[in-house]
């Protein structure tokens, strides 16, 4: 996907944000500061669970969408009844290369940490969804 002239514009805002369940960090991510990109995702992927449930079928790019790892955690974490995770944002800066500067060098503390993420870039041990509840502590 082509990014736009704001996207590459080293000035634009950017946040690391990060996905937590039990004060344990299961996500990491980067967007545009004040985007809904790390705000939205819990109500998002609700939605998209929702709908599956009522027209018994989404088009394979939503689909797409809840069953990324990330997507996938938060779908299982719903179904299973949990309210919702913590949002933290460790880092906030100028420029998206910057951000993923920041967004790998917290993957490697957290991995270094025996954090089991759902992160596929950047994380040299990507985890299961069942791994990510057990670390959770989520049964």
């Amino acid at each position: 996907m082509a990014m736009g002239a704001k996207a590459r514009d080293p000035n634009t805002p950017y946040e690391v944000y990060e996905f937590a369940v039990n004060g344990k960090v299961y996500y990491v991510g980067i967007g545009q500061a004040n985007s809904k990109r790390a705000t939205d995702r819990w109500n998002y992927v609700s939605k998209q669970i929702d709908r599956l449930n009522r027209e018994g079928t989404l088009s394979p790019g939503k689909l797409r969408d809840i069953e990324k790892p990330s997507g996938a955690v938060i779908r299982r974490l719903i179904e299973m009844g949990i309210d919702g995770h913590k949002i933290s944002y460790p880092w906030r800066g100028t420029g998206r290369g910057e951000a993923l500067r920041q967004e790998a060098l917290r993957i490697e503390t957290l991995v270094a940490q025996d954090c089991r993420l759902a992160n596929i870039d950047g994380n040299p041990f990507p985890a299961s969804v069942d791994e990510i509840l057990e670390y959770l502590n989520i049964k």
